[in-house]
């Protein structure tokens, strides 16, 4: 592309016409101003200002990544204009993004080998060795089998936070929150008896398009409840319909979250170690990145009550396009 010195288009040639779908004859009635935003515009003006060609890497121009280069037009020694020349980089940048979100992914799975994979086997096999001279061989089985359970809950944690990484599968529906969470209360039923804990659900009929790793977040914050509450006590669930968004809250009577780890643990592998409580590390991280796909937030509250913390989470009915 040529222009003048008032940047008025002087040369439009078929890649061009091709990437604006604009003709010939059309595009040369043009200012740039028309096809470009202010950045360029100002230094297509600071090239026919100072003689100095200017290089832009790796920006969008209609909807495409691409590299501009902009030299001066000279005619005997005299600036008459520029000569933009845009190298489209769309594809490598794809292939760039697509090598970081590998990179992402094998970071995930580093973390989980450094942080409690290594660990649990080493508790199953001292446990095991433990059990051919032990006389109490079903407390070292108990042992085994709890540990196999964090490894299980682990694997199964780290496919699912691996798969929201990538974006994969994310259909939305208009579905009815209330039943979702009915359905995964009815999951925790038999896990909260055993505690002696009370699952009180409140909330009526409320609709929103959502993913289907939108049961994942609520079950991950009713286990979450359940591991840090003790004994006898209650658990409280709400959905309150706010008009353009939905409010989910899950509030428990525990020791309570201070106020310094308020927002670290929805970091992966961040947690508190609590009364010997341990998990995967990537509960509330999952949670974190269901929410954020809904083009949601989630955050934390002391529960007012002087005991026990609430978890929040707003999501919109309908997903910003």
């Amino acid at each position: 592309m040529v222009v003048d010195k008032d940047l008025n288009i002087k040369l439009w040639n078929k890649f061009i016409e091709d990437w604006y779908k604009v003709k010939k004859e059309d595009a040369l009635k043009k200012n740039i101003k028309e096809f470009f935003g202010k950045k360029i515009k100002e230094r297509v003006e600071g090239v026919i200002e100072t003689g100095k060609s200017q290089e832009l890497e790796d920006i969008k121009i209609n909807g495409k990544w691409c590299n501009l280069k902009i030299k001066p037009l000279k005619s005997s020694g005299n600036i008459i204009g520029a000569c933009l020349c845009i190298i489209d980089i769309t594809n490598k940048i794809k292939e760039k993004q697509r090598l970081e979100e590998l990179m992402r992914i094998k970071e995930v799975f580093v973390d989980i080998l450094s942080h409690d994979l290594l660990n649990i086997i080493t508790v199953i096999k001292g446990s095991a060795k433990l059990a051919k001279n032990e006389e109490n061989v079903e407390k070292i089985l108990d042992i085994i089998e709890k540990n196999a359970e964090r490894l299980e809950e682990m694997v199964e944690n780290a496919t699912k936070y691996v798969k929201l990484e990538k974006k994969e599968d994310l259909d939305f529906h208009e579905r009815n929150l209330r039943e979702i969470i009915d359905s995964v209360i009815k999951d925790f039923e038999y896990i909260a008896k055993k505690k002696n804990i009370e699952i009180v659900f409140e909330g009526k009929n409320a609709f929103a398009r959502v993913h289907r790793s939108i049961a994942d977040l609520i079950s991950n914050l009713i286990s979450n409840a359940i591991k840090y509450s003790p004994e006898g006590s209650k658990i409280m669930i709400g959905l309150e319909d706010k008009k353009d968004s939905l409010l989910i809250y899950v509030k428990d009577y525990g020791v309570g979250v201070p106020d310094k780890y308020k927002e670290v643990i929805f970091e992966r592998f961040k947690r508190i170690k609590r009364h010997g409580v341990k998990g995967s590390g990537l509960g509330l991280a999952i949670v974190k990145r269901v929410a954020e796909i809904h083009d949601g937030k989630v955050w934390v509250e002391n529960n007012p009550e002087k005991k026990g913390s609430i978890f929040y989470v707003e999501i919109p009915k309908k997903r910003k396009k």
